[in-house]
């Protein structure tokens, strides 16, 4: 088989295994996989981060793909090497550097220029597999999340209140909600203006998460009002829960612009099963105990 029909080949093959997954992880096993059956018999690895040897040092220093055919009579090049022959191609995801293909052999020649456009071809490849994972990530992100906050949308928040429900039915476990609202933010918005309103939110956002464990979901619902998902927490720890963010909240200067400001939250506190049993229903209930919290006075907890 000539080199060319072997490269076209070869191309083929890796280009269905590479597009095949999300996971950049298994992009990586794959192209080292990809490698190993073009390179049988040589070490091949893919180095993440910055170069740790000579070899990637050549090649980072050249900023492309370098190929030593002898170690030994190179050393300018790769001194202290400890392989006969190699090839080092740099890897771009989205024009930033993302490590290194190294291939090394103990047998001097082993490679030539063209297992360095080989080598050079898939390591491409799975850079534009990379490169589309993190614009899907992107774009799935822009649809989940809040893009001010960057909290969880209020689509993404219903949808999983919809699962964490129906989870905690079958396994009989508690679920609680929590609704909290920034009180009085039309004025402060009006006394400090729309961007330290903005700022407001931001810093709100990162105190609510600072409290959420990795189970948990903290997502804007709306405006100034936030909602926590607590799978696994009753009643009376989320109250207690809401009210240690509420103290925490009540507590934060809220600089901006370099003058500190203040802001207060009202909280609002429902479980499952106790206090309802769809995602509606907690919701609600919910709402309805937050409203008390605003309509009572305001920088409380009610549940």
């Amino acid at each position: 088989m000539g080199s060319e029909t072997r490269l076209r080949r070869d191309m083929a093959d890796a280009a269905k295994s590479l597009s095949g997954t999300l996971d950049a992880g298994e992009v990586q096993a794959r192209l080292v996989g990809v490698l190993r059956a073009r390179f049988p018999g040589s070490r091949i690895e893919v180095v993440p981060g910055a170069a740790d040897d000579p070899l990637l040092l050549a090649a980072q220093r050249r900023r492309g793909p370098i190929l030593v055919k002898d170690a030994r009579t190179e050393t300018s090049i790769v001194p202290g090497a400890r392989f006969a022959s190699g090839v080092a191609v740099p890897m771009q995801v989205m024009r930033h550097p993302a490590g290194f293909v190294k291939i090394e052999s103990d047998k001097p020649g082993a490679f030539g220029p063209d297992d360095v456009r080989a080598a050079d071809l898939f390591a491409t490849m799975a850079a534009l597999s990379l490169e589309n994972i993190q614009l899907y990530e992107s774009v799935h992100r822009q649809a989940t999340h809040d893009a001010l906050t960057q909290l969880h949308s209020h689509k993404a928040f219903q949808q999983r209140l919809q699962e964490e429900v129906l989870r905690s039915g079958r396994s009989q476990s508690p679920l609680s909600l929590i609704m909290c609202d920034v009180d009085h933010f039309k004025s402060y918005n009006d006394r400090y203006g729309h961007q330290a309103g903005d700022h407001l939110l931001k810093t709100l956002a990162g105190i609510l998460a600072s409290f959420a464990r990795p189970v948990d979901m903290v997502a804007r619902y709306g405006g100034e009002e936030f909602a926590l998902i607590l799978p696994h927490y009753v009643r009376s720890e989320t109250v207690q829960l809401a009210e240690r963010i509420r103290a925490r909240v009540s507590e934060e200067p809220f600089v901006f612009q370099g003058s500190a400001t203040r802001a207060t939250m009202s909280f609002g506190v429902a479980s499952f099963p106790q206090d309802a049993t769809t995602a509606s229903q907690i919701v609600r209930c919910a709402d309805e105990r937050l409203y008390r919290a605003k309509s009572g006075g305001r920088n409380q907890v009610v549940g």
